[in-house]
């Protein structure tokens, strides 16, 4: 069971980190906003889309980049995670 003080749980790895295979938040999560963050990141920043590095693009990389944020968070960055944004694509 989960206790009602938690906000999120993730199972962890072999090296104690946070694991992107299994893992639960709340809705508009700190965590989920971080590792969405790191993946759009770095799919721009790919220079061979046909071929991305998934593990360091969108795999357990980026989600523990987005935990080391989350560890380091602040209140200040809340007011960035729940403003409403129009994101547009690129033609």
């Amino acid at each position: 069971m989960i206790a009602p003080h938690l906000s999120g749980f993730s199972f962890s790895d072999y090296n104690n980190r946070p694991s992107q295979w299994f893992f639960a938040l709340e809705p508009k999560h700190p965590l989920a906003y971080f590792a969405m963050l790191a993946i759009l990141t770095r799919v721009y920043k790919e220079t061979n889309i046909a071929k991305p590095a998934v593990v360091f693009t969108t795999g357990p990389a980026s989600f523990y980049d987005g935990f080391k944020r989350f560890i380091h968070f602040t209140p200040d960055v809340n007011m960035e995670i729940n403003e409403v944004r129009d994101f547009v694509g690129i033609d």
